[in-house]
């Protein structure tokens, strides 16, 4: 429950509300120091003066790396660890307080339904990389090439988290709703990995 509450938890609320802090001063910024704020922000508006700030300002794109590192990347890893650990917990007091059957049947119940996500199993490639999505006892796993399994976690019917990295994954479907792929990306490095299997 420490580990959880005390550090975990902690954690996440401080990567957060550092992540919150640094986006409102970077507004800040914008707000007393570019003119064609207001143009972009109330009306949509992208004059060619805001375009030549986002492709080419280097503290701008400083300011985007130091925001993926702050918050996407640290997030990202507070809240597996968070979700992993609390996993965990709830499975010990369930058996040291002996409520299997009530938790087998609250719908409150952290655990997901595998069934759900389903359409995430199976096989997945590119020219270089194989990555296998599988179920066991009832958890969802992933597999990046050779190296262990980690458990994934859904976001969504289309999107989730895994131990392997801090990137966003989500899958593809066609017309008639079969997936198709596996998309990843984090920073500028990205992949599409298509289903195989």
């Amino acid at each position: 429950m420490n580990q959880i509450y005390v550090n975990d938890k902690t954690i996440l609320d401080q990567t957060f509300e550092l992540a919150v802090d640094e986006l409102a001063d970077y507004l800040s910024f914008l707000v007393e120091t570019k003119d064609w704020y207001s143009e972009f922000i109330y009306f949509s508006r992208i004059t060619p003066k805001a375009v030549d700030f986002f492709m080419n300002d280097p503290y701008y794109k400083n300011h985007l790396s130091s925001f993926h590192l702050n918050f996407i990347k640290n997030y990202y890893i507070s809240l597996y660890a968070f979700r992993k650990h609390a996993e965990a917990c709830y499975e010990e007091l369930t058996k040291v307080l002996e409520l299997e059957d009530l938790t087998a049947t609250d719908s409150n119940y952290y655990n997901i339904d595998v069934a759900d996500y389903e359409h995430l199993l199976g096989t997945y490639r590119d020219s270089i990389i194989k990555v296998v999505i599988s179920t066991e006892s009832e958890k969802l796993f992933y597999q990046w090439d050779n190296t262990s399994k980690v458990r994934l976690y859904p976001i969504s019917k289309g999107s989730f988290i895994h131990g392997f990295d801090y990137g966003f994954n989500s899958i593809q479907r066609d017309s008639s709703g079969q997936v198709i792929s596996h998309d990843w990306h984090f920073g500028e490095l990205q992949g599409v990995l298509k289903k195989v299997e």
